[in-house]
C-alpha cells in the first residue's frame, strides 16, 4: 500500500495577503513545470497561489497515511 500519496482535492485558497513566488532564480522550463494553472496565476515573473490545500489538511493526510503506517503518534499497547 502506498502511504505517501493520499489524494486530496485542491480548492480555491484565501489568504489575507497574496502568496507570490518570484521566478528570478528559475529557468523558464522549471518555472512552468512548478507553477501552473489552475493552481497559480502567472503574472510576468511571478506566480500567485490560487489553489491547493491548507496546512491542517496536509497534516491530516500525513497523519492518516505515512505517520500512521510508521506508528508515529499511535498509542502503545
Amino acid at each position: 500500500m502506498d502511504y505517501h500519496r493520499k489524494p486530496f482535492e485542491a480548492k480555491e485558497l484565501v489568504f489575507t495577503e497574496p502568496v507570490v513566488f518570484n521566478r528570478s532564480e528559475l529557468t523558464d522550463e522549471k518555472f512552468k513545470s512548478t507553477y501552473y494553472e489552475p493552481f497559480f496565476k502567472i503574472e510576468g515573473k511571478s506566480a500567485i497561489c490560487k489553489m491547493g490545500a491548507y496546512i491542517d489538511e496536509l497534516f491530516q493526510i500525513k497523519r492518516d497515511g505515512v505517520l500512521k503506517a510508521r506508528g508515529v503518534g499511535q498509542p502503545k499497547n
